[in-house]
C-alpha cells in the first residue's frame, strides 16, 4: 500500500505532527511519501523536525506555498493541491495532519463536481477548530454559518475526520449525527517529561528557588488572559515570596503592563519574566517550577479547543487554575485537574489565585486525570491516527491503544462548583 502524508505548511506545530507520524507509518510496512511544499522543505522547521526522519519516506516538494498569503488563498491552494495528490500521486491512503479550512473547501469542490476520489482511495484529516460548538445561541447569522460549515464538512471527500476537542465532537453528535459517525476523538500529543523537583527546576531556569509560584508558559498574550492573570496576582494579597512566573515571548501590551502597573512587583522580584523564546525543555521546566499552572483564557478572546499547557501540567501532577468556560473549564472539572474560576471578575479571580496557592500542596491526580495524561501521550496519538490504516492493512490493533471513551469512564460528575474554595 502507498500512503501519502500531506502537509505543505511548515508553520506552528504542523511539522511536529509529521515528525511523530512518519515513523508510525513507515513501521506499518507501507510505501510512504511525504508531500510538502518547496518553501516548507527549505524551512528551519523542516531541518529541525523532519530532516531526521525523512529517510523513512520519499519526499515530494514541488508545490509552491506562501505562508504570508491570505488564509483563504492558501486554503484554496491546499485543497486544489490535495485533489492532485489524491488523483495523481497513486497513493491508496492520504493523511492530512492539519486540515482546518481545507476540509470545508474540499467539500465545496466536491459539491460543485470539482473534487472526486478514485475508487479504493481513502482520505483522512485532522481538524483543530469548531467554533460553532462555543457559539450556540448566537443568533441567525451564527446559525446559518454553522449550518453551512457542517454541511461543507460533511460533503468533504474525507472518510475519517480526527478532532482533538470533545466539546466539538459532542456538538457534532447533536447537530450532524451522520458527520459525527466519521469523526474520531484523537489525542493532543504532549511529550512525557521526567520532571525534577520544584527547586531543581527553578535552579535550572536560574530563578529564585524559595517561595511559591503560579504562572504560565508559552507565548504571553491577552488571548491567554495573561493581562488578567497579572492583575489578579497583584490583587491577591499574597506573601512577599509568592511569585508569578511568565515564561515565553510577550506581546507588546504585556510588556507594557510589566513596565507600567506591575513595575513594582517586577522590581521586587515577585514577577519573574523570562521574556524570550523558550525551548521545549524550558517550557517543561517552567511547569515543574510552579506550584500552580494558570490557564486563564477569557471567553471573549477567541480561544477554543485544547490547551497543551493543561496537559503538560497534568503530566507533571501540577494543578491548573483555569477559566471556567470552554475546553479548559470542562476538562479541569471533569478530570480533577485543579480548579476553575471566573477570570472575567477581577475580585473572584484574585481570590481564586490566593486559595489555589494555599491548596496546591494537597493536590493529587485523580484516576480520571491519570487516564487523561495517558491518552495524550505521543505514541497513543500515532496509534489513534493510524488506526484506520492498520484496519486496511489487516494488521491487529495496537496493544494498549487508549480511546477517549476509556478516559471518559473515569470522568467526575463535577459541575461549576469545582472552584479552589470548594475543596476540589
Amino acid at each position: 500500500m502507498h500512503v501519502a502524508l500531506y502537509e505543505p505548511n511548515s508553520s506552528g506545530h504542523r511539522y511536529t505532527h509529521v515528525k511523530r507520524l512518519l515513523p508510525v507509518l513507515a513501521g506499518l510496512g507501507a510505501k510512504v511519501t511525504f508531500v510538502t511544499s518547496r518553501q516548507g522543505r527549505e524551512s528551519q522547521e523542516y531541518a529541525a523536525q523532519v530532516q531526521g526522519v525523512e529517510h523513512l519516506c520519499d519526499v515530494e516538494s514541488s508545490m509552491e506555498f506562501d505562508e504570508k498569503a491570505p488564509v483563504k488563498a492558501n486554503v484554496k491552494r491546499m485543497a486544489e493541491h490535495l485533489r492532485r495528490v489524491v488523483n495523481d500521486l497513486g497513493a491508496d491512503h492520504v493523511l492530512m495532519p492539519y486540515a482546518d479550512g481545507t476540509i470545508q473547501t474540499a467539500g465545496m469542490m466536491r459539491v460543485t463536481g470539482r473534487f472526486s476520489v478514485p475508487r479504493g482511495v481513502e482520505v483522512e484529516g485532522l481538524m483543530m477548530r469548531g467554533l460553532f460548538a462555543y457559539q450556540e445561541g448566537g443568533g441567525l447569522r451564527a446559525a446559518l454559518r454553522t449550518k453551512a460549515w457542517l454541511a461543507l464538512t460533511a460533503a468533504a471527500p474525507f472518510s475519517t475526520i480526527h478532532h482533538m476537542d470533545p466539546i466539538v465532537v459532542r456538538a457534532m453528535r447533536r447537530r450532524a449525527p451522520g458527520l459525527a459517525r466519521r469523526v474520531r476523538l484523537i489525542p493532543d500529543p504532549v511529550e512525557p517529561f521526567d520532571a525534577p523537583t520544584r527547586l531543581e527546576a527553578r535552579r535550572r531556569l536560574g530563578i529564585p528557588e524559595d517561595g511559591r509560584y503560579i504562572g504560565c508558559v508559552g507565548f504571553q498574550d491577552r488571548r491567554k488572559g495573561i493581562d488578567r492573570l497579572i492583575r489578579a496576582f497583584l490583587d491577591a494579597s499574597l506573601g512577599t515570596n509568592d511569585r508569578l512566573l511568565l515564561a515565553g515571548k510577550q506581546e507588546p501590551q504585556i510588556r507594557d503592563m510589566l513596565a507600567g502597573e506591575a513595575a513594582g512587583a517586577v522590581a521586587a522580584g515577585r514577577i519573574i519574566s523570562l521574556a524570550r523564546y523558550i525551548s521545549d525543555e524550558e517550557l517543561c521546566l517552567g511547569v515543574s517550577a510552579m506550584d500552580v499552572v494558570c490557564t486563564p483564557y477569557p471567553p471573549d478572546a477567541g480561544h477554543s479547543g485544547s490547551s497543551s499547557i493543561v496537559i503538560h501540567a497534568a503530566g507533571q501532577a501540577r494543578p491548573s487554575l483555569g477559566s471556567d468556560c470552554g475546553w479548559v473549564g470542562d476538562t479541569i472539572r471533569r478530570f480533577g485537574l485543579g480548579w476553575v474560576t471566573d477570570v472575567m471578575n477581577p475580585g473572584v479571580f484574585a481570590s481564586a489565585v490566593r486559595t489555589a496557592m494555599d491548596q496546591a500542596g494537597a493536590f493529587r491526580l485523580t484516576e480520571g486525570g491519570r487516564r487523561f495524561v495517558e491518552f495524550h501521550r505521543p505514541d497513543n496519538f500515532g496509534a489513534c491516527f493510524a488506526k484506520r490504516l492498520r484496519e486496511r492493512l489487516n494488521l491487529p490493533p495496537v496493544q494498549g491503544l487508549r480511546e477517549w471513551s476509556w478516559v471518559e469512564e473515569a470522568a467526575e460528575p463535577v459541575g461549576p462548583s469545582a472552584r479552589p474554595d470548594s475543596g476540589r
